[in-house]
């Protein structure tokens, strides 16, 4: 990240911080532009409230913003919906590194303090260009919701982000503005995964011009070459992981795909680990450019886990770089079947459910780095306390080993009593053993007890060995006292606790004293001495007493180490060694968690899905007790409408974040507010969240039905079915296929239909309605209705109207022609021709019209849309005749003309 001012700041006494500056093309202001001050907020830069502002300039191209806090800043303009032209997005980039204005990562950074006052940030903006177009599947069906990217060959980082409508206006269509003038790579992703990531390549961007490309078709999504590898048991789960077990470990790789998404699909990856194996697992989302190079991909969101059975052991979602995923297994406890579970964002119950996205991704297993291993051993026998006389030549060996063959050095130290250190040094470890030798003097019994301390290490891990070594003299020291209270790890509610050690035995029946040495983080300790019982005790004098020592203050929260040595008054070897090491923890009280952050969904997120996942920093409790967090969701900032709060959710065990999904679907189009709090075992609760907005999408309709099997005109035989193409939901709603009949003399709105049937989509092409019920009468006039519905919204109808003359007319004055043309919904034409007179002949032509729709950017650039058009002739308002033209009944046809026009003037997002 870099810092810049590269403008003098100035005193100011108004309350608050300021920042101002111009927008222009080069000399002359630009007006009605949208500027943005993006404050650094804890999740990054934002300029959502409270951590940035919006504005507008004026006629002058001038801004201003007033009243900011301190802190740090970055400034960008954009051209805002309804403004028309083709200005391109642009930050204020002054200072290297630069991408000249088009980078947000390498735009310049300014600190303000409470009353800076910051003017002269000009931006200088471009006539930029742009293209339209459609995604298609491989039938030249319009692809809905297909996220879409635009961005620069040369440079991947400036692009710009869309969503492919889907609507019964623009059907598929994608529209970018604003591009920077280049040769361009466009990018389709199918967030359900039914259709292959696309790219299509270059695209000559130029200024001032939007072209509309040909369709972009997309393909089916590949096949999983693993699957089935859904579960543990599946029969492509499984791996052989004898890679790891070579001189030089490998690294288990494998590509995979997640989809279709929410449709039950995880990646299994099982194999047999052994006891001390560390893994380290990388996921990521993967988008293979044209060239077979392997990029993050900007859409998919990897999750992973490792499992021991029906166990989870550990989960990670995006501790790799950007939104992969890193876990680290740390050392396996015992040898058996382990599998690896790919999933993506959202599917906590780690099932193929409630997933955010969904695509390729590229998978690696590899061996982390293990502990070395590091024995001390005297006469040929493990050791861990060795007597000895004075004058006696000890050799303490030391035998070592490291799985990963790292070791990078060892050490030992020979203290005495006094912890003075009597021999030591480094030593190599290219052999895997070496030897301490050390004779005791004939004093060396005053110094003792001895300890003689070994260390090897890998760069990441220390293993220590130590060894106690007591050298007899006239005098005997006493044994080790042993503790006694508080007992090892316990918790203690005073901050002035007693100690409690038992008399340690003395063979030479001396009255000891008991030295107490208590010590805790950041240097804190104290110490003291209490005598023991006269002639101290002997191993048959039965239970031996209790020796207590009231500790002075000691700080709350403190982890403490303490242990306890006995002396028998003899100067040179009267000590005895010391005890072995408790820990206790001193809460006299009770300290609530940390903060917890809220991660998901992100300040300003939009949702694909109803049932929101949220997930939360796990924090830390200062007394180490169990942690549960409660989840939030409002519908306002003040949380005065609480939608549903989770209750107390224990933090997820082998992660650093927990995950809650919302117990049931959350409204469409709808704002919510987030929060979360902590509460620990004795019921403290944490200051609450960061609050996250986070909106629902709304719901979209299906695209109009498109029919087949229906002659619209007249027709000798009575139709016996109608069918209907099927199309997908963006949304993954259930759709059905409402069916009716009415004589063409009613009024559709107003009239009961002679039928009328509901069903559900069938199969995976057409769905097939029966009308042999229908009462078909002769020399009659109908009108076919059809239309989608989702739940949630329905589509126009699309229709058909036909004359049923099962018998030939005897006279004729000509015959019309029927049939004569294709329709389609945001872009197509539309045309009916003829009808038979069996006594004059005529005909008319009815006639449709032609739109072509624009579209938007969703994050960079604008968009507009051209086009409109007029039928001529007889015929209804736009409608649907199977077999000679079929269009969607349009409730807002008499708007089409104006709603044209108004689209040529909207820049898209």
């Amino acid at each position: 990240m870099k810092s810049a001012l590269v403008v003098a700041l100035a005193s100011s006494m108004a309350f608050g911080a300021s920042v101002s500056g111009r927008i222009h093309d080069g000399s002359a202001g630009v007006g009605g532009m949208q500027v943005r001050l993006w404050g650094l907020g804890p999740k990054g830069y934002s300029f959502q409230s409270p951590y940035g502002s919006v504005t507008t300039t004026d006629g002058a191209g001038n801004y201003v913003f007033t009243g900011v806090a301190a802190g740090s800043y970055k400034v960008d303009t954009r051209m805002p919906n309804g403004v028309s032209g083709n200005w391109g997005d642009r930050w204020f980039d002054a200072v290297p590194p630069s991408a000249d204005g088009y980078v947000m990562e390498d735009a310049d950074v300014f600190p303000l303090g409470a009353t800076d006052s910051l003017p002269g940030l000009d931006i200088q903006v471009e006539v930029n260009g742009g293209f339209d177009g459609r995604a298609v599947n491989q039938s030249n069906v319009n692809q809905g919701g297909v996220q879409s990217r635009a961005e620069l060959i040369s440079d991947r980082r400036v692009h710009h982000n869309d969503t492919t409508k889907n609507d019964a206006f623009w059907p598929g269509l994608f529209s970018f503005r604003g591009l920077r003038p280049g040769a361009t790579r466009l990018i389709l992703h199918d967030p359900n995964y039914n259709l292959a990531d696309t790219i299509r390549t270059p695209i000559a961007v130029t200024s001032n011009t939007a072209p509309t490309i040909s369709n972009v078709v997309m393909a089916p999504a590949p096949t999983d070459p693993r699957e089935p590898n859904n579960s543990a048991t599946a029969t492509g789960s499984g791996f052989d992981a004898t890679l790891f077990r070579g001189a030089t470990p490998g690294t288990f790789l494998a590509t995979g795909a997640i989809g279709p998404r929410a449709s039950g699909d995880t990646d299994w990856y099982c194999f047999d680990g052994l006891a001390t194996d560390r893994f380290i697992i990388n996921v990521g989302g993967t988008l293979t450019l044209e060239d077979n190079t392997v990029v993050p991909s900007p859409w998919v969101d990897p999750v992973v886990s490792l499992w021991s059975g029906a166990t989870k052991l550990g989960e990670d979602d995006d501790s790799g770089p950007g939104v992969a995923s890193q876990l680290d297994t740390g050392e396996l406890g015992t040898a058996g079947r382990y599998c690896v579970v790919v999933s993506t964002f959202g599917d906590t119950a780690w099932n193929g459910t409630n997933q955010n996205s969904a695509g390729p991704y590229a998978l690696s297993i590899a061996l982390g780095n293990r502990r070395p291993s590091l024995t001390a051993s005297f006469n040929g026998s493990p050791a861990t306390m060795i007597n000895a006389n004075e004058g006696d030549a000890l050799a303490i060996a030391l035998d070592f080993t490291d799985p990963d063959g790292n070791i990078t050095g060892g050490t030992f130290e020979l203290r005495d009593a006094q912890n003075t250190v009597v021999a030591g040094g480094t030593f190599s470890t290219a052999t895997g053993t070496y030897t301490v030798n050390w004779t005791a003097s004939q004093t060396a019994q005053r110094g003792g007890p001895y300890q003689l301390v070994a260390t090897v290490a890998d760069g990441e891990f220390t293993t220590t060995a130590t060894v106690n070594i007591v050298i007899a003299g006239v005098n005997v020291a006493p044994s080790a006292p042993q503790l006694f209270f508080p007992d090892a790890g316990a918790t203690v509610t005073t901050r002035t606790p007693t100690l409690v050690c038992l008399e340690a035995d003395d063979i030479d029946e001396e009255t000891l004293s008991y030295e107490f040495e208590l010590s805790w983080a950041d240097g804190g300790a104290q110490s003291g001495t209490v005598t023991g019982v006269d002639g101290g005790w002997r191993f048959d004098a039965g239970t031996p007493p209790e020796v207590r020592y009231a500790a002075s203050a000691i700080p709350e929260n403190a982890l403490v180490t303490w242990r306890v040595r006995a002396f028998d008054g003899t100067a040179l070897n009267g000590y005895s060694v010391w005890s072995v090491e408790w820990t206790f923890f001193v809460d006299s009280i009770n300290d609530p968690p940390g903060t917890p952050v809220l991660n998901k969904p992100a300040d300003g997120e939009e949702l694909m899905t109803r049932a929101a996942t949220l997930e939360a920093s796990n924090p830390v409790d200062p007394e180490d007790e169990d942690v549960t967090l409660r989840f939030e969701v409002a519908r306002d900032l003040a949380f005065t409408n609480v939608v549903v709060n989770s209750g107390q959710v224990p933090t997820t065990v082998g992660s650093t974040t927990t995950s809650w999904t919302v117990p049931m679907n959350l409204d469409w189009g709808t704002t919510y507010f987030g929060r979360v709090t902590a509460t620990d075992a004795r019921g403290a609760s944490s200051p609450r969240s960061n609050v996250n907005e986070f909106r629902v999408r709304m719901n979209s309709s299906p695209t109009p039905p498109m029919l087949s099997g229906l002659t619209c005109g007249t027709v000798n035989v009575a139709p016996t079915q109608v069918t209907v193409a099927n199309v997908s939901d963006v949304e993954q709603d259930a759709i059905q296929v409402e069916v009716k009949v009415f004589l063409a003399s009613q009024d559709p709105a107003t009239a009961t239909a002679i039928f009328s049937q509901t069903v559900a989509q069938q199969g995976m092409a057409d769905t097939v309605v029966s009308l042999a019920s229908v009462p078909w009468m002769e020399d009659t006039e109908y009108r076919v209705r059809v239309r989608f519905l989702d739940g949630f919204n329905m589509t126009a109808w699309t229709e058909c109207v036909f004359t049923l003359d099962a018998m030939t007319s005897p006279t004729g004055g000509g015959a019309g022609a029927t049939g004569g043309g294709t329709a389609s919904t945001g872009g197509g034409t539309a045309s009916t021709g003829g009808g038979a007179g069996s006594t004059g002949g005529g005909s008319g032509a009815t006639g449709g019209g032609a739109g072509a729709t624009g579209g938007g950017s969703e994050a960079m650039g604008g968009g507009e849309g051209t086009g409109g058009g007029e039928g001529t002739g007889g015929g209804g308002e736009g409608v649907a005749k199977p077999g000679c033209g079929c269009t969607a009944v349009d409730p807002l046809a008499p708007f089409a003309l104006l709603l044209g026009f108004v689209l040529r003037r909207r820049r898209v997002r």
